[in-house]
């Protein structure tokens, strides 16, 4: 190894060796923070909340209802805002211009069908790109209750 190689590599180590000193410092900041903010937080909790947590063998009902009465508000709010969408008539708008016409629905503003005008299909039928009942847009992710499709 000549000089500079040396050099690089003896550069290399003291910037992770100063990157890891400094991070190590802010996690510590950060962790110091939280446990200000939760001390705070537990202050303000009821003193059933906070002495079941110290003695979990304690009945705390006012905490169990709060906890209930939050949840079902949480589902009511989802409930109202997301699956909104599902009530109601479809209806589809089209826009079109000489060489092909797209139709949307209002439900989510999908997509419906897509027809070329110039063009016909073997059978001298439109020729769709893809139509309504094959149009599939949606994501498909893994919650805790399962699967959600969008």
């Amino acid at each position: 190894m000549d000089k500079k190689s040396l050099l690089g590599l003896l550069i290399i180590g003291v910037i992770l060796f100063v990157f890891t000193w400094h991070s190590s410092k802010q996690q510590a900041e950060i962790a110091r923070q939280q446990a200000s903010i939760d001390s705070a937080a537990r202050a303000s909790l009821p003193v059933e909340t906070v002495a079941s947590e110290i003695d979990p063998a304690l009945p705390s009902p006012t905490a169990d209802s709060a906890a209930l009465r939050e949840k079902q508000q949480r589902e009511e709010h989802l409930g109202r805002y997301l699956y909104a969408a599902t009530e109601g008539t479809e209806t589809f708008y089209t826009i079109e211009n000489d060489l092909l016409k797209i139709r949307f629905s209002n439900k989510g503003g999908r997509v419906a069908s897509v027809e070329l005008k110039d063009y016909k299909t073997y059978r001298q039928t439109p020729l769709l790109l893809f139509a309504d009942s094959t149009s599939v847009f949606d994501l498909s992710f893994f919650i805790k209750k399962g699967y959600n499709n969008t």
